[in-house]
């Protein structure tokens, strides 16, 4: 990176691709009925999976008894470390709901938003940066956002390091800010 591309603050970008670009979510069709029992076996199964977490304790708060198509509830999963993940329980058809999470990103979702964050920084300085320049951990990462994470920021030209910060502003949609510190 040349000394020009030091004094770039923040860089802002908004990717949206699907429903979940960096977080994850599972969804079943129901009989109707006992939607949080149903919602708390796709988190403690199909979902915990997807997290890379080896454990997550579920619990949900029971729908109300005209739950329909669109009507939502919330659920929540303790993790092994003793954090707290939050979903968002959602009836997107009759008898069939779909489950996400608001406040995760999975170890397949970090490198997603980082090669977002690294390509839009790439743009604004004129260097060719990839994902292969940011290294920002490898996740679970439970995240309150907007969530400052460190990362490690590599010069193409000259193989120099550099403290950045990736600023988490939105899971769903990818909208992440980078800067050099």
């Amino acid at each position: 990176m040349t000394e020009a591309s030091r004094v770039v603050t923040r860089v802002f970008l908004l990717a949206v691709a699907g429903s979940l670009l960096a977080g994850c979510g599972a969804s079943v069709q129901i009989g109707g009925g006992d939607w949080d029992s149903k919602a708390e076996d796709l988190i403690e199964g199909e979902i915990e999976t997807q997290s890379g977490f080896v454990s997550l304790n579920a619990s949900c708060n029971a729908p109300s008894t005209a739950f329909a198509v669109g009507d939502t509830f919330g659920c929540k999963a303790e993790t092994p470390d003793g954090k707290t993940v939050r979903f968002v329980a959602r009836q997107d058809r009759k008898d069939h709901i779909t489950v996400d999470s608001t406040n995760l990103v999975t170890p397949a979702g970090l490198p997603k938003l980082v090669a977002v964050a690294a390509k839009a920084l790439g743009e604004k300085v004129g260097a060719p940066l990839t994902a292969a320049n940011v290294d920002c951990g490898k996740g679970p990462l439970v995240v309150e956002v907007p969530a400052d994470i460190p990362c490690k920021l590599t010069d193409p030209g000259n193989g120099k390091v550099l403290d950045a910060t990736m600023t988490i502003v939105d899971i769903a949609t990818g909208h992440v800010r980078i800067r050099t510190n």
